[in-house]
């Protein structure tokens, strides 16, 4: 006869689960508690047993107690739907597969503790939303990411499309699907997901050969903006600045949005702008530091000029802005790409803005 007594968690040992997994699927990694209709709130996880809590269940051991069987060592914390899953190939999710699972959800979550979650994925979404050329490389439809502020979006997420259950989770296996596409994945075949990640190399591949190609455009914009500058060598009182070591934007640019957009430029651009002004600064005397301490001097006059606004929420955003526009207008409304790129450059050099930057 088969024994129908079930070695259930207690409340507790659910709780605890739940909590060391950050609320969230050890498999799919999807949050599984949120908010409900007025003040409400709605639980999709579930506490599930690695060793199935009864005779005849999946991965049942009969070696073990019935306190081990309902012990938190036993359990995994997991959406509904990804219990249903690991119960009905176990085969494919044996014990040690669904322990690994464990160790690295609590990992993952305490890695990320008290993290905000436009921190931790700012520049990694940017990198995929490029690489993508801004669709869903599932379906194809437009992705969608917010204008100013903390780098999210409102119609997507990274998702990584590990081969096996608990592989590595790397760059190279990331993408951004839309929320639509995402329910989709736990049921995804290993063609389809080397069907996806084939198509994110390819268009990554695509988007390199653009970049080249584009590049020689905008060197050139670059080349005749400083060329431009040369000529106007009149500014004075001109603040001092020290360009010994390149400052991290990190430590310079308190506002998200401003940071990646100069990081997204920098990674790229940093050497091509730097070897134009060598080969400038030998072919027609262009003094790069000078230039440097101009547009230093004009940052301390638009600090100023700010100080008592109480409108403007994001300053050196603001700021940025306003270099820009002073660029461009000096060189006759012409390229203003190549305008943000060179801005975006001496903020990278250490000539805007300083390793102190306030905090907002």
């Amino acid at each position: 006869m088969t024994n129908s007594i079930r070695d259930d968690f207690t409340q507790k040992i659910k709780d605890l689960l739940a909590k060391r997994a950050g609320h969230t699927c050890s498999r799919c990694k999807c949050p599984t508690s949120g908010p409900k209709e007025g003040n409400g709130a709605v639980n999709i996880g579930v506490a599930a047993h690695i060793c199935a809590a009864s005779a005849g269940g999946p991965r049942y051991d009969t070696t073990m107690t019935r306190e081990q069987r309902k012990s938190i060592e036993n359990g995994i914390w997991m959406c509904s739907t990804c219990s249903d899953i690991i119960d009905r190939n176990p085969e494919k999710y044996t014990v040690d597969a669904l322990q690994e699972l464990k160790i690295k959800s609590e990992q993952n979550a305490e890695k990320h503790l008290g993290v905000p979650k436009s921190q931790k994925n700012e520049y990694l979404f940017l990198a995929l939303f490029y690489e993508s050329n801004g669709n869903c490389l599932r379906c194809g439809n437009a992705l969608a990411l917010h204008k100013k502020g903390a780098v999210a979006s409102c119609n997507c997420e990274i998702i990584y499309l590990t081969k096996i259950i608990g592989g590595t989770e790397t760059d190279d296996n990331a993408i951004l699907l839309c929320k639509d596409c995402i329910p989709f994945v736990p049921n995804m075949s290993i063609q389809e997901r080397d069907d996806i990640l084939n198509d994110k190399q390819r268009l990554a591949a695509d988007m390199i050969i653009l970049d080249e190609v584009s590049g020689i455009k905008i060197a050139k914009e670059i080349e005749n903006v400083l060329r431009e500058i040369d000529k106007v060598k009149n500014e004075t009182e001109l603040a001092s600045v020290d360009i010994t070591e390149l400052i991290e934007i990190e430590r310079k640019i308190s506002e998200l949005y401003l940071r990646s957009k100069i990081n997204a430029s920098m990674v790229r651009l940093f050497k091509t702008v730097n070897d134009i002004c060598a080969r400038l600064e030998q072919e027609i005397g262009f003094d790069t530091e000078r230039f440097g301490r101009a547009m230093k001097y004009t940052l301390g006059t638009i600090e100023s000029e700010i100080k008592e606004r109480n409108d403007i929420t994001d300053i050196q955003a603001f700021i940025e802005d306003v270099l820009v526009e002073k660029l461009y207008l000096r060189v006759g409304q012409k390229y203003k790409a190549a305008c943000e790129i060179i801005v975006a450059y001496l903020i990278k050099r250490c000539d805007l803005f300083d390793e102190n930057a306030k905090q907002s």
